[in-house]
């Protein structure tokens, strides 16, 4: 269902339910506690996106693979904590969702991990609630908590900001605190408009040269170090903040697709290598500190 009224429906016949998803909908506890054990039992796959879930019981759950909550309020540590068989769950998604106290020790077979957020700068409070978001404080405590086969088998992290266009660069998600290690099969890494992201965070993350999609617009990348990400097909580093060179070693990035670089007046040269990328690669570097003549050449 999307946007739909389900106030007073009769969900107490849904026995044999593997996927349920609802997006924008009206739906209160009476209603979902209602499905039966058996239905809860068979869930594989639940969606409530941007919902208000409060006092819905999901401790029948024993056999989701998939759980996405993104955008819900009123989802409390209890209610979370209470899912069993956490496990099993290989896809979570808890975009601008308060994490604050959700234990995430349990998740070891996790791929794809949506923590997409922002904290909430005073001034556009009443902006951001009016939209449905929630801010998200570092919550360094519950990321750090994810086990070590939990970090080793998420394949996507999504921990940037959900929407850049909305507020730009006044809003961000602080990743400070955050543990990469541990994070060995990465494909996907998201972190764009974060703030807090250390050069020691960054340049610890193993096995980069498995990342194939890396976005760290608006972040300030002084220090980091690029030369290991061999396996980028995108790269996005709009408006990265402290960037004055790409690596010189950019022509063994021989898988590249996309390249983003625009918007950074600190990049005044490129390396000779940016002519060997394979042909079809998409480069933008418009709004750069470029001269003509490095342009030319």
């Amino acid at each position: 269902f999307d946007h739909a009224d389900l106030t007073d429906f009769d969900f107490s016949k849904l026995v044999k339910i593997k996927k349920i998803t609802l997006f924008f909908s009206e739906i209160t506890a009476t209603e979902f506690n209602k499905i039966p054990v058996e239905g809860k039992a068979s869930l594989e796959e639940l969606t409530l996106y941007k919902m208000d879930v409060t006092a819905f019981n999901f401790s029948g759950c024993i056999a989701l693979k998939s759980l996405h909550l993104g955008r819900s309020k009123g989802l409390s540590a209890k209610q979370f904590n209470e899912i069993p068989n956490k496990k099993l769950i290989e896809d979570l998604s808890l975009s601008n969702v308060q994490i604050k106290d959700f234990d995430f020790s349990e998740f070891i077979n996790l791929r794809d991990l949506y923590l997409m957020g922002f904290s909430e700068p005073s001034y556009l409070s009443s902006a951001v609630r009016a939209l449905g978001f929630n801010y998200s404080a570092p919550f360094a405590k519950e990321f750090n908590a994810i086990p070590s086969e939990g970090r080793a088998s998420i394949r996507n992290l999504y921990l940037g900001h959900e929407d850049n266009s909305l507020f730009g660069s006044s809003a961000y998600r602080d990743v400070a605190g955050y543990d990469f290690s541990g994070f060995t099969g990465l494909e996907s890494l998201i972190l764009n408009s974060t703030k807090g992201l250390s050069a020691e965070q960054f340049n610890n993350i193993p096995n980069k040269n498995s990342i194939k999609d890396l976005n760290l617009q608006d972040v300030n990348v002084a220090d980091f170090e690029f030369s290991e990400l061999t396996g980028l097909e995108k790269l996005n580093l709009t408006h990265a903040r402290e960037f004055t060179a790409l690596p010189d070693n950019i022509a063994s990035f021989t898988c590249l697709k996309s390249l983003s670089v625009n918007n950074i007046p600190e990049l005044r040269s490129l390396p000779t290598g940016i002519t060997n990328l394979a042909r079809g690669c998409r480069v933008d570097i418009s709004d750069c500190g470029l001269s003509e003549t490095v342009l030319g050449k």
